[in-house]
């Protein structure tokens, strides 16, 4: 814990000020918001917040069912208390696409020791409309870049269709002794054979 109380005095006590973190986190994970994020509204606060001790025993939760509990094996926690990145995904109901939990995780030091983690979650489904958005973004942009493309490899096809073309009855004519002048093209390679 990031307190240590130095003498059984009131102001020193931890137990008030364990209660003001769980009730600050319980109105936390209460709360309601109206937002506009790119467009798209928000309106309820979906960050899972916990607190562990060093042995990765929860203190404090969004979540109060989780106190008390042991973290110590979930992925975030236990790399984090190694000292490494700690994330995980966890889905909240298995087998069922879109209900994981993306959680990171990092130390609480005290006096230049992890004494703890603080880890925050973050449901999938929260961030899937941006995700779509972006999805659509991409394909919109990518469908206009391979119309533009083709149109500019049907231009070149074109342009070079014609020089050949010129080409093509300059040497018929000169084949059958007709005179005829050699063809102009601003295609390099055409243009080398004049």
């Amino acid at each position: 814990m990031p307190w240590a109380p130095r003498a059984s005095s009131p102001t020193n006590d931890p137990a008030p000020r364990e209660a003001r973190i769980g009730a600050a986190l319980a109105a936390y994970a209460q709360r309601t918001v109206t937002a506009g994020i790119w467009n798209i509204a928000k309106r309820s606060l979906d960050h899972r917040v916990y607190v562990t001790d060093a042995t990765g025993r929860v203190l404090y939760a969004t979540d109060p069912a989780l106190v008390g509990q042991d973290f110590s094996r979930w992925n975030d926690v236990y790399r984090t208390l190694r000292g490494e990145y700690g994330a995980r995904a966890t889905p909240t109901r298995p087998g069922v696409d879109g209900t994981s939990v993306m959680y990171v995780a990092a130390p609480v030091v005290w006096e230049g020791r992890t004494i703890g983690v603080v880890a925050v979650g973050k449901p999938s489904a929260s961030v899937a409309p941006f995700i779509a958005r972006g999805e659509a973004k991409v394909r919109d942009r990518g469908l206009l870049l391979l119309l533009v493309s083709g149109l500019i490899g049907a231009l070149f096809t074109w342009h070079l269709t014609r020089a050949i073309a010129r080409m093509s009855r300059y040497a018929r004519d000169v084949a059958e002794g007709r005179r005829s002048p050699p063809p102009r093209s601003s295609a390099r390679e055409l243009a080398e054979m004049d």
